[in-house]
């Protein structure tokens, strides 16, 4: 069988978790998001290339000088101007486009997606695409009794503007801001009731069968070394409030929203 050879192919793929460190620990000195990424993009070299014992190889490296556009999905721990030009610049390569995308849940693989169908159309040849938070390290700072200022890179406002990429729409109404309906905490609990309704559940059944459900998922990611949570926990453990599981928003406990 003959392959397309405008078939999209991804070629590398790295990740990176920046854990807590040690009690006392510098938060000054913790990686900002941008150098996550660079991390992140080095590993994808690595994969692309084999390379298993450290160090960009040669094809992955001669792939990555030729991407002509690099794609980043922005952070909600800080904001840059443009920060591909950051990482292009660590990585020593220069595209012909910067790319950042607004803010959705939905952009990552939406990105993935219009990135392989622009290859399929012969529109680009080779692309990177990229993206890292650090809100544990933002929210640590803040939490701290010192304050810590993190010093982390302010670009100045005249960086040239990347393309934009996604909907710039808010993601909620004034009317549903007035009522504290602005983040998924205080939405999902909404629609997760009205499933259960509409199941015909009662409320401590509904939470049991979830919190077996992320069970499940506990379980998966304690052998995922990528995973905040590594440790595995029971439906029970999951559905009980409790000092180290507070109940945030029926019938999500802690441990049943997502961790940022």
């Amino acid at each position: 069988m003959v392959v397309d050879p405008r078939t999209p192919v991804i070629v590398g793929a790295g990740q990176v978790t920046n854990r807590p460190g040690p009690d006392g620990s510098d938060l000054t000195r913790r990686a900002e998001p941008v150098a996550l990424m660079v991390e992140a993009l080095t590993a994808a070299v690595d994969d692309c290339s084999g390379n298993d014992r450290g160090g960009a190889g040669p094809d992955g490296r001669k792939l990555l000088e030729q991407a002509t556009s690099l794609r980043v999905l922005p952070p909600l721990s800080w904001e840059y101007v443009n920060p591909g030009r950051l990482v292009a610049e660590a990585m020593g390569i220069e595209p012909d486009e910067l790319v950042l995308t607004t803010t959705g849940g939905n952009n990552a693989q939406r990105l993935v997606n219009r990135t392989a169908l622009a290859i399929g159309r012969g529109e680009l040849e080779v692309a990177v695409i990229t993206g890292a938070d650090c809100v544990y390290t933002l929210t640590a700072a803040r939490r701290h009794p010192d304050r810590p200022v993190l010093p982390w890179t302010a670009q100045r406002p005249d960086v040239a503007v990347p393309t934009p990429f996604g909907n710039p729409q808010r993601g909620t109404t004034d009317a549903e801001e007035e009522r504290g309906l602005d983040l998924p905490v205080h939405v999902y609990p909404l629609f997760e009731n009205a499933l259960r309704a509409r199941a015909g559940r009662g409320l401590d059944q509904h939470r049991q069968r979830i919190a077996a459900l992320w069970a499940g998922f506990s379980e998966v990611a304690a052998t995922n070394p990528y995973a905040w949570l590594r440790e595995p926990r029971t439906a029970a453990e999951i559905a009980t409030p409790g000092e180290s599981n507070r109940l945030i928003s029926y019938p999500y406990t802690k441990l049943l929203t997502a961790n940022m």
